[in-house]
């Protein structure tokens, strides 16, 4: 956790009291999404940042709703996409973005609502690592951490 919401949890406070407080939210600041603060430095950095930058909270508060926007891709249209970008990947020579360029991907991709973890499809059973992070994109189906790695690849909204 990141060192403000650390001074918060010192104070005694409550970390959900004290980001609702933070952001000036007239609602708690949900659940799901404390638990997100604790655990991911990125996304609790942007939190952070929606203090000052009140814009960015309503999409900040989307992160998480997962159910509405479960990709619905058959597992040969994930194979086929998939495979189609290993190609395309391959055929650029392998080459990797920058660790600067995947970390502001990923840091746009985790304030998007169509974020959401992958499916029990059998495409996605197929890790990299054991700890890989298999957010994925409800819209095209990509494997979030991949698809940023790729230079060749864009956002199907266009944020990156």
């Amino acid at each position: 956790m990141i060192e403000p919401f650390n001074e918060i949890v010192q104070q005694g406070i409550d970390l959900q009291t004290g980001i609702t407080e933070l952001l000036e939210l007239e609602k708690p600041f949900p659940n799901r999404l404390v638990e997100r603060v604790k655990t991911d430095d990125v996304f609790a950095r942007l939190i952070y940042r929606a203090s000052t930058e009140k814009d960015l909270i309503p999409s900040l508060l989307q992160v998480g709703i997962t159910q509405e926007n479960k990709t619905n891709h058959s597992n040969f249209e994930l194979v086929k996409n998939g495979a189609k970008s290993f190609m395309n990947w391959g055929l650029a020579g392998f080459k990797m973005a920058s660790e600067e360029v995947i970390n502001e991907r990923k840091a746009i991709c985790k304030t998007c609502p169509f974020i959401t973890q992958a499916t029990e499809q059998i495409a996605y059973k197929f890790k990299l690592s054991a700890d890989e992070d298999m957010d994925i994109c409800s819209i095209c189906g990509c494997v979030i951490g991949r698809k940023v790695a790729m230079p060749n690849q864009k956002c199907p909204k266009n944020n990156w």
